[in-house]
């Protein structure tokens, strides 16, 4: 009776892994999905703000001098190099998250897999001893006492 209730274990752990790794597969098509709307969000904003800056720089040159403008562009160019930094620093720790979600998956498909050898081995452990029980089963007493003294 131990053995069923270990085959059933195992075949329990079989499917709980295979929701964990579907939740994790979930989880990392989520996280995908979030930063590519945040990427494209961010570009588009960059760009936006890049097309006002623009806009703004040359009405400025055009109704002020040369030393003036200096004054100006260089915190503006501050500015689009702070929100290119802070994109960067975005896109690599979503491509950390991701690895690390990759690796996890990784792992959950090994001891899944592992799980599944060893239900495998279970079954065939408790086939062998089936066939052993009715072997000896089928043996006449004389036998049983024999094989009891051994």
């Amino acid at each position: 009776m131990p053995l069923s209730t270990d085959l059933v274990k195992s075949r329990e752990h079989a499917e709980q892994f295979k929701s964990i790794s579907k939740a994790n597969e979930a989880a990392l098509e989520s996280l995908n999905a979030t930063y590519e709307q945040f990427k494209s969000e961010t570009e588009r904003e960059l760009r936006a703000r890049g097309d006002c800056f623009k806009m703004s720089y040359n009405s400025w040159v055009r109704r002020n001098d040369f030393k003036l403008f200096k004054r100006i562009s260089l915190p503006l160019a501050g500015s689009i190099m702070e929100l290119t930094r802070q994109l960067e620093a975005s896109r690599t720790e979503f491509e950390n998250d991701k690895h690390m979600l990759e690796a996890t998956i990784a792992d959950l498909s090994t001891i899944f897999y592992r799980a599944m050898s060893t239900q495998a081995s279970v079954q065939e452990d408790l086939h062998r001893q089936t066939q052993v029980s009715h072997k000896f089963s089928d043996a006449p007493p004389a036998n049983l006492l024999y094989l009891g003294c051994a």
